[in-house]
């Protein structure tokens, strides 16, 4: 019995199951660095140009015995602004057009303000009616992909600064 058991071990420690033609192999898997490459992962931003309506409003008064008619005109202020940074991975056309159309949905819920103030200080209603339809204007959308967070941060920063 005592001899039985060591060729018992060795039988088993040695097999090679063929029934499937698959190998055991105890080598370690290699993968190298291009096969993970090929992922595409991309940081991707969106930057949009568009311009604020801006209320120049001068009240009506009656200045020395002269009536001065209510004045009010809409200036347009040129702006910039950059989405956050997201990372994809196997980056599309299609994500990047998805990313643009979100941003200017969101920019869109903005400017309310003027609205606000446009509200509260013409009293003219004729005037007040034709500088109200004035609203934010998106000039300019395009979306900016990067292989790096690092290179996205960097460009998206000197976009924000005006560099």
């Amino acid at each position: 019995m005592k001899l039985l058991l060591p060729i018992l071990f060795l039988f088993f420690t040695s097999c090679e199951i063929k029934s499937n033609k698959a190998e055991i192999s105890s080598e370690p898997i290699k993968i190298s660095y291009s096969e993970i490459k090929k992922e595409n992962k991309k940081f991707v931003f969106v930057v949009i140009d568009y311009e604020d309506p801006k209320l120049h409003h001068r009240p009506g008064d009656v200045m020395y015995g002269v009536k001065l008619e209510e004045l009010a005109r809409t200036e347009w202020v040129k702006k910039r602004s950059c989405s956050n940074i997201k990372e994809y991975s196997n980056f599309t056309e299609d994500d990047g057009y998805r990313l643009m159309d979100q941003a200017k949905k969101d920019m869109s819920q903005f400017g309310l303000q003027y609205y606000l103030e446009v509200g509260n200080k013409v009293r003219d209603s004729e005037l007040r009616d034709k500088i109200e339809k004035d609203s934010r204007r998106i000039t300019n959308t395009k979306y900016l992909t990067f292989n790096s967070y690092k290179d996205a941060s960097i460009a998206r920063d000197r976009i924000i600064s005006g560099e």
